[in-house]
């Protein structure tokens, strides 16, 4: 700090006392604190750009239709999570205080009661319902994604940063696509009709494969254009696909219902718009390799088909060649067959001359057997005649003697 350059200004202009920010904030702080109206109020209004922490605090202004204030509750509970929502009424208990850090006030609540549905809130249910009815949010007339777009029009405001998170994610993943911008605001009266140009200008004047409306977070004022009715109608008769990317996470509009694809921030609705190049080039090389794998089996398939060929052939010859063997081997069968009928004729006509030949030889033997009786008897004749002469002889010359 130039304590020099201060004293001078404070002498040339007669001034008794200068504060530093730090002293300021601290006497605003100090009377905060002692004055007994601001230690416990009761107040009524409408909520509008809430946000809950993971240590469950719940932050959110309370506005009427003239102003707002900044509020912040500790212990937010699970059962206060079901009416503290953005565009409902409630009434607050808290006490005015006066953050130092930053020179803001706020008012810290101790009770919540739920009062009904907001002015805006009820406003954008009718309007959600009557679009819903008549099916502009039905999901069979949405249209499908293009898988490799060559242009895409970006509608959002150049300044701000949804459209460069837009922008980073599509050439992070796909930086061959031709990106068109249509500047546009993205908060207040003209946002609606000029968003709704964007799109007739991509659909017509210059035609794109996809188009992506993006902006950043905001209130429930600041988005208030995305639920434009006259915006929705445009958006749901779009001949070229749209993507959604406005706000955060917890953020949705009518726009994103209507939409063909929804997404939770412009970043997301840049990466859901273009598929990722390098993920491309992984697959060309993977099916590459599988291509060539492929060819190389194919070859070899080829190779084992005319092996296949070759042996079928020589099958077929040698299929050939034991035909004609067969051939041959059935008339030397026949031959045989024919042989062995004459053979057998053969045999039975030996075996008949074999009986005749038994027979004879039966007669013959029988023919022997009478012949040596014959000689047997002649024998014993003669011997007895022998023995019949002696004996007579014998006899005679016993009578003459």
């Amino acid at each position: 700090m130039n304590q020099e350059t201060l004293d001078k200004i404070k002498e040339e202009h007669s001034i008794t006392e200068i504060h530093s920010v730090s002293s300021l904030n601290e006497y605003i702080f100090d009377r905060y604190q002692t004055d007994d109206y601001l230690s416990s109020v009761y107040l009524y209004g409408e909520i509008s750009n809430l946000s809950i922490t993971a240590k469950n605090y719940a932050y959110f202004d309370l506005k009427d239709k003239n102003t707002k204030i900044a509020c912040v509750m500790f212990n937010f509970s699970d059962e206060q999570r079901e009416f503290v929502q953005d565009g409902k009424e409630v009434l607050i208990l808290g006490k005015v205080d006066f953050y130092k850090v930053y020179g803001k006030t706020q008012i810290r609540l101790s009770k919540i009661f739920q009062v009904g549905e907001g002015a805006i809130s009820l406003k954008l249910r009718k309007l959600t319902e009557k679009l819903r009815k008549e099916g502009l949010f039905d999901e069979q007339r949405k249209k499908r994604l293009p898988s490799f777009p060559q242009k895409i029009g970006v509608i959002s405001s150049k300044s701000g940063d949804g459209i460069k998170d837009i922008i980073n994610s599509i050439q992070g993943k796909f930086p061959i696509v031709d990106i068109n911008v249509y500047h546009t605001s993205v908060q207040g009266t003209s946002c609606a009709n000029e968003v709704c140009r964007g799109i007739l200008f991509f659909n017509s004047i210059r035609p794109v494969d996809i188009i992506i409306i993006g902006r950043g977070g905001g209130s429930i004022e600041d988005l208030m254009a995305f639920n434009d009715e006259s915006l929705a109608r445009t958006i749901c008769d779009s001949s070229v696909p749209i993507i959604t990317g406005i706000g955060h996470k917890e953020d949705y509009t009518i726009a994103d219902y209507v939409a063909d694809v929804h997404e939770i921030t412009p970043t997301a609705a840049g990466k859901r718009a273009v598929p990722d190049i390098y993920d491309l080039e992984h697959r060309i090389e993977s099916l590459t390799n599988q291509l060539n794998e492929a060819y190389g089996k194919l070859l070899k398939i080829n190779e084992q088909q005319k092996e296949i060929e070759r042996k079928a052939k020589m099958i077929e010859g040698k299929k050939i060649e034991i035909q004609t063997q067969a051939k041959v081997i059935e008339q030397k069968k026949a031959v045989i067959e024919t042989q062995a009928k004459t053979i057998e004729k053969t045999k039975a006509e030996i075996q008949t001359q074999a009986r005749v030949i038994e027979e004879k030889k039966i007669m013959v033997e029988t023919q022997e057997k009478v012949i040596r009786l014959e000689r047997r008897l002649k024998r014993r004749y003669k011997a007895i005649m022998a023995i019949l002469i002696i004996l007579l002889l014998f006899i005679l010359g016993l009578v003459f003697f």
